[in-house]
C-alpha cells in the first residue's frame, strides 16, 4: 500500500459524489460498499483481537434479548499498525459519527475485536476522521446506478450458501463447527482457489461474512445429526 495514495473519507465522499447527502446515509453507502469487498477501509487504532476461525453466535437471555456475541476462544492479542476493516456498522453519539468495526485483517490474518479474554465480541469503535482509503481503489470502482448491490448479490449468494452447505455435509468436518456451517472455513477454502488460479482476492476477503448472512435467512446453517 502507497501512502501517497491514501485519501480520507471526506475525499471519498465527494469523489463518490455521496457529500451532499445526510451524513448518516453517506456513511452507511460507505460501509455497505466495504462489506461488499468494493474497495477497503484502513485504521491504525490499537486493537485487541482473537481469531476469527469460527462464526460469532448470538446469545439471547430467557427473554430473548440479545445479550452479546460469543466467540470462546480463550486467547486475544493487542494489534497495532496498519488494519484492514471488513465488518463495519455506522455509530452515531453525542454528535459523534463512528465506524464500528466488527472484524477486520492484520497482515492478512482476520481477527475479531474481543475483550482481553478473547471470549465475547467487542465492535472496535473508530472515529470516522481517523479511517483512510486506497485512492486508486475509489478511482476505479464505478458505483451502481441504483444502490441495490445487496439486492442483485443475493442470485451468486445463494448459489455460494448452497455449496457451502454441501461442503459442510460432504466435505469433511472442517467445513463445519458442531452442527453448523464453517462459512469462515468455507471462504479460506475460495481464497486457496483464487490463489491456485492466480484471481486477486481482495475482494473476497467478507466472503465468508456475506455466506454466513444467507446461510441464516435461508435456514440452511444447521445441519441435522443424521447429516454427515
Amino acid at each position: 500500500m502507497n501512502k501517497d495514495n491514501l485519501v480520507s473519507i471526506d475525499w471519498v465522499l465527494n469523489k463518490l459524489q455521496l457529500s451532499e447527502l445526510p451524513k448518516k446515509h453517506s456513511y452507511d453507502i460507505i460501509a455497505n460498499y466495504i462489506i461488499n469487498g468494493c474497495f477497503e477501509m484502513y485504521f491504525d487504532e490499537s486493537i485487541v483481537g482473537t481469531d476469527a476461525t469460527v462464526d460469532v453466535e448470538m446469545v439471547f437471555d430467557e427473554n430473548e434479548r440479545l445479550t452479546g456475541g460469543l466467540i470462546g476462544n480463550g486467547h486475544s492479542i493487542e494489534h497495532r499498525g496498519t488494519k484492514v476493516a471488513a465488518g463495519v456498522d455506522v455509530y452515531h453519539s453525542n454528535g459523534k459519527y463512528q465506524f464500528a468495526v466488527n472484524d477486520y485483517y492484520f497482515h492478512e490474518e482476520r481477527f475479531y475485536p474481543t475483550d482481553s479474554e478473547g471470549v465475547w465480541h467487542r465492535p472496535k469503535l473508530v472515529d470516522v476522521e481517523l479511517v483512510y482509503f486506497d485512492k486508486n481503489q475509489i478511482n476505479s470502482f464505478v458505483p451502481p446506478k441504483n444502490f441495490s448491490r445487496a439486492k442483485g448479490d443475493q442470485g451468486p449468494l445463494k448459489a455460494l450458501a448452497l455449496l457451502a452447505r454441501d461442503l459442510a455435509e460432504n466435505g469433511g468436518s472442517k467445513f463445519k463447527t458442531g452442527n453448523k456451517v464453517n462459512a469462515s472455513q468455507f471462504k479460506e477454502y475460495i481464497l486457496e482457489l483464487a490463489e491456485k488460479h492466480e484471481i486477486s482476492e481482495g475482494y473476497l476477503r467478507s466472503l465468508g461474512d456475506k455466506v454466513s448472512k444467507v446461510l441464516k435467512e435461508l435456514d440452511l446453517n444447521d445441519i441435522p445429526p443424521d447429516k454427515k
